[in-house]
């Protein structure tokens, strides 16, 4: 079992202090260095950067930013200066974005009249698949962490890692590869994982096809979200 978020904060506390009593002005910390102190080699790289992040005040500095779909790396280093550590205020605020009071679905990105219909229909993009997502998650109350094609959400049971699925030019994924994807994905310190994608009948005969002990034993839902904007969670 790896560390948790809370075992990378409570270490990166502990090296403030060794620093400041060693008389040092700031304190730099790699995740590769953070991960090889505490996990032996598991791997636990989103909940160590998302405690490197957490444990960030004003001021402190981003030395090495994570590139890349995931927004996380082993290189990823910060420079945490040790003055005033109990007055200075936290810099890390999760990014957690929903429509603004009184809006409408009309206006949700990604939305097209159908001219046959002349119904509201979805183009199912990124900027739609993902508002769609943030506004389903600020309804349950939901804290999240924006990554590139990903949200890491905050539950009481632990992380709960959000994989975006969206339309894309040139060859389109199966479901089988989908969920491939997902499982490659899989990190111990990772409560539960899901895919939102495009509410289709063929997804859900494929989702209905997969035995229910697989589905609990690695925590996996699907979220399909239609052209109205509707979101649900098949478990």
């Amino acid at each position: 079992m790896g560390a948790k978020i809370a075992d990378y904060k409570s270490l990166i506390d502990n090296l403030k202090t060794e620093a400041v009593q060693d008389g040092d002005a700031y304190l730099e910390c790699s995740a590769k260095e953070l991960m090889g102190k505490l996990n032996e080699g598991n791997a636990t790289l989103i909940t160590c950067c998302s405690a490197m992040r957490q444990c960030m005040l004003s001021g402190d500095e981003m030395i090495v930013a994570p590139t890349g779909k995931k927004n996380v790396s082993t290189k990823m280093k910060i420079r945490y200066y040790l003055n005033d550590l109990e007055t200075r205020e936290s810099a890390y605020v999760p990014k957690k974005r929903g429509r603004k009071t009184g809006s409408t679905l009309k206006k949700t990105p990604g939305l097209k009249r159908n001219p046959k219909t002349g119904k509201m229909e979805a183009k199912f993009n990124k900027a739609y698949m993902t508002q769609s997502l943030q506004n389903w998650l600020d309804k349950k109350k939901l804290s999240y962490e924006e990554l590139e094609d990903a949200y890491l959400v905050d539950t009481p049971e632990g992380k709960w890692l959000i994989e975006v699925d969206y339309e894309k030019r040139g060859k389109k994924q199966t479901f089988n590869s989908k969920m491939y994807s997902l499982i490659k994905r899989m990190d111990p310190d990772i409560a539960k994982y899901s895919i939102l994608m495009e509410s289709k009948i063929s997804s859900k005969q494929e989702w209905k096809q997969l035995s229910d002990y697989m589905k609990s034993r690695l925590h996996i839902s699907l979220i399909f979200v239609n052209h109205q904007g509707k979101v649900k969670e098949y478990r």
